[in-house]
């Protein structure tokens, strides 16, 4: 029974340092997707019992037995992330060097502490690999490529770190209160209790990261449709646009040749009121706005329109953007969320309906500034960061849409609610 014992816990405790090498190298590298990456996935599990075989085989040839753990544990990783043998060599190293300066340290603090015996050998094993675990989610949350928890606010994530840490402080309470215990197999349910809170720790890592990516690929299937819908309207209105120009092209002569004869008959007050009716309608063009970039043309004339359409005073700041740096579907996501947002807001009031827009390419930055009236203020709740459309699912992305585009550009949202003004603005710094 002991042996079985024995064998379960210590393919358990490679599995743990297997799972923290994965989580490790996460924050650093992309995951490889391709079929042997599936495929290797698929026998982790074996790979981990391979590894604890061939250490067990090892055990009095300490050299050895590194040297096989190391390379096992750095061809895992190797097919398992986007990065060169060489490099992921290193990062096994580094991380083989955090093992062993955790288990020095924890062995260090309870030196005290008989640990001749199986039970209480094995809680400081596991309180080591509970601490390489607590060490591996806090350099996901500063380090990480992909940080799982940037869901989080920081007073959620200390929330979350609790459970680990109350699992360590179980542990340590534990191992220190072993020597009163005379019954053998209490002990041994003790260590078993004390290996299912460290999986339900594991289990609760893994749910959080596939929450991550779940709501990262939502995220992205939102991004693309807007994306696409937001190129077809612009698509639409060049269309639009094209079509108007022909015909305008097509009714120019005719005019022309009108004005020529009313002139020639001395009928000036008549040519001034039809060059004025032509005239007049030019100021309801869509093309009144011309920023020398077709996409943002497009966009701004269409919300310019449309605030128009909805008495809404629209005052624009904008220089040349013929050489802006950012994406063209970029941004057209960034300027019809924004400006969707306002006209949208801006339609709920009565009366001062009001938005400004700013949009400049400056020397060392973009910047991208959207101020609208709004109907709450800022001593109100806060209702305006909510969205009022009907299929909130579907529009709920939309600030996290942009968030994602300027964190992309390495630049910074600021967000004000100050009375009854509401504001949004882009600062993407040039590289």
């Amino acid at each position: 029974m002991e042996v079985v014992f024995n064998l379960m816990q210590g393919i358990i405790i490679v599995a743990i340092e297997v799972f923290c090498c994965v989580f490790f190298f996460e924050s650093f590298f992309y995951s490889r997707e391709t079929k042997y990456t599936m495929w290797l996935k698929a026998i982790m599990p074996l790979l981990v019992i391979v590894i604890y075989i061939g250490s067990s085989f090892l055990q009095k040839h300490i050299i050895i037995k590194s040297i096989f753990t190391f390379m096992m544990i750095t061809v895992i990783m190797h097919f398992c992330f986007e990065t060169k043998f060489l490099v992921g060599m290193i990062f096994v190293a580094i991380f083989q060097g955090l093992i062993y300066g955790i288990d020095y340290s924890v062995l260090s603090i309870f030196a005290t502490i008989d640990l001749s015996t199986n039970p209480e050998h094995i809680m400081v094993i596991l309180i080591s690999k509970m601490l390489l675990l607590v060490s591996v989610i806090i350099i996901q949350k500063k380090w990480g490529l992909k940080n799982f928890f940037s869901a989080m606010t920081d007073k959620e994530w200390f929330k979350f770190l609790y459970f680990p840490l109350a699992t360590i402080i179980i542990l340590v309470i534990s191992i220190v209160n072993f020597h009163d215990i005379s019954n053998e197999k209490l002990l041994y349910v003790i260590i078993l209790i004390s290996f299912f809170l460290i999986g339900l720790n594991v289990f609760l890592l893994r749910l959080i990261r596939d929450i991550f990516e779940r709501e990262q690929k939502i995220r992205e299937k939102s991004l693309f449709n807007e994306r696409a819908v937001n190129e077809m309207k612009i698509y639409q209105v060049l269309t639009e646009n094209y079509q108007k120009e022909r015909k305008k092209t097509h009714e120019y002569k005719n005019h022309m040749n009108c004005i020529e004869g009313m002139l020639k008959q001395g009928e000036i007050d008549a040519t001034v009121k039809y060059v004025e009716k032509i005239t007049g309608g030019l100021s309801q063009e869509v093309n009144i706005i011309d920023v020398n970039n077709v996409y943002i043309n497009s966009v701004l004339n269409a919300k310019y329109q449309e605030a128009n359409a909805n008495d809404i005073i629209f005052v624009l700041q904008v220089n040349d953007l013929s050489n802006i740096f950012i994406h063209d579907e970029d941004l057209v996501v960034i300027l019809s969320n924004l400006l969707n947002n306002a006209i949208s807001e801006c339609k709920r009031k009565e009366k001062d309906r009001k938005i400004w827009l700013k949009f400049v390419d400056e020397e060392n930055l973009t910047i991208i500034s959207v101020k609208n009236t709004c109907l709450l203020s800022s001593g109100s709740e806060n209702k305006i960061l909510r969205t009022i459309k009907s299929n909130n699912i579907r529009h709920g992305f939309g600030i996290s849409n942009i968030k994602d585009i300027v964190l992309k550009y390495n630049g910074s949202c600021i967000i004000k609610h100050i009375d009854y003004l509401y504001s949004f603005t882009i600062i993407i710094p040039h590289d």
